[in-house]
């Protein structure tokens, strides 16, 4: 796994040289990218299934917040934020994802690759409900369609049931899906 590294501020920087990340991300098979600012993370080509972002700042700002809702946009990728100070707020904004594991103060070598198992699951788990809420809200918007569809029918003297089979009966007569009819009946 390649995992690019933002750390902001000189004393994050001068503590994290004296811990071996290196060493004990490699022994894990994972790769150490540094990077030196929030610009040059935008011009990264995430791929959600082999990279994870480490962002260790100082304080998050409402830029970082910003650029987090960015990338979780359009290119959603594990990531883990350390911060040494947050107000609940910010807090709440970056829990509300779901795909993003936030660590108080800064992450110690013994406990990082603990966290990266932590934020890889996170990032899974919240993928597969978002993706579960996507499917429901597309069925819930096909049913609505549908109900539409039936309603028109219906306000022409057809019962529920039988304005369902006539939406059935065209969509076999015309080869088409039961959506297909009912939005064709709704324009």
């Amino acid at each position: 796994m390649r995992i690019i590294s933002f750390t902001e501020s000189q004393q994050i920087k001068s503590r994290y040289r004296g811990e071996c990340y290196v060493s004990e991300l490699s022994h894990a098979g994972h790769q150490l990218v540094p990077v030196t600012s929030l610009l040059e993370c935008e011009r990264i080509h995430f791929e959600a299934q082999s990279d994870l972002l480490l962002l260790n700042l100082k304080k998050i700002t409402e830029s970082h917040l910003a650029f987090i809702a960015r990338l979780m946009e359009f290119s959603p990728v594990s990531l883990i934020v350390c911060s040494e100070k947050i107000s609940e707020n910010q807090l709440t904004c970056l829990l509300e994802c779901g795909r993003i594991t936030y660590t108080p103060q800064t992450l110690c070598v013994s406990r990082i690759n603990a966290v990266i198992d932590l934020a890889l699951l996170r990032f899974k788990a919240a993928n597969h409900t978002l993706s579960k809420i996507e499917h429901l809200e597309q069925k819930l918007a096909t049913e609505q369609i549908i109900y539409q569809a039936k309603s028109k029918l219906q306000s022409v003297g057809l019962n529920e049931q039988q304005a369902h089979q006539q939406l059935q009966q065209y969509a076999m007569q015309q080869g088409t899906s039961l959506i297909a009819v009912a939005k064709a009946l709704c324009k």
